[in-house]
């Protein structure tokens, strides 16, 4: 992916921005979503789904399920990937922002 398009990718998706995608992989380390921007992938690692508790590769959403998260990060312009939480306390943050609170992750 080109630099600029890359740079362009990340205005757009700014950290702490709501994010949905659809399902359309499941790996061991999390599933990765289609958002919708060629080449670009959203990803939601395994530690990103709950956040207490157990989670596994069963509990994964369906394929082709459309599904949200809170952009927190990137990786490089190679693989172009935008890092997602879906835990519960991240999406109500983000989501149901409170009067005083504070919007980081």
């Amino acid at each position: 992916m080109e630099a600029q398009h890359w740079t362009e990718i990340k205005a757009k998706y700014k950290i702490g921005t709501f994010v949905m995608g659809k399902v359309i992989q499941h790996r061991h380390f999390g599933i990765f979503l289609d958002i919708g921007e060629p080449g670009v992938r959203g990803l939601v690692r395994i530690v990103d789904f709950v956040d207490r508790g157990d989670m596994n590769e069963g509990l994964y959403p369906e394929i082709g399920l459309t599904v949200g998260g809170i952009v927190y990060g990137y990786s490089d312009k190679e693989n172009a990937q935008i890092n997602l939480s879906a835990t519960p306390s991240v999406l109500h943050r983000f989501l149901v922002p409170l009067k005083g609170s504070s919007q980081q992750i």
